[in-house]
């Protein structure tokens, strides 16, 4: 899941996800530049679920990820509990 953080786009349509393949490899593309919270959970309740229970805690547990036009980021996750 990458949840901007910039706290005018947080909206369920900004909020990205992607299921994790076998070999735990995940890809999301076209990504608004800018600076992203990135989570793995293994449950998903969905955009507004998130919003609304997003706190310190999650976004100490999350990785920060920098996306620049026309480039590829990586990030090496763990699944966070909640």
């Amino acid at each position: 899941m990458l949840k901007p953080q910039d706290t005018a786009l947080q909206e369920p349509q900004f909020i990205q996800t992607a299921q994790c393949s076998e070999g735990g490899r995940f890809d999301i593309a076209n990504i608004r530049p800018g600076d992203y919270y990135a989570l793995a959970f293994d449950q998903w309740e969905g955009p507004m679920e998130l919003i609304s229970s997003f706190d310190q805690s999650l976004a100490n547990k999350a990785v920060t990820v920098h996306v620049r036009r026309g480039e590829v980021a990586t990030a090496d996750l763990r699944v966070t509990s909640r």
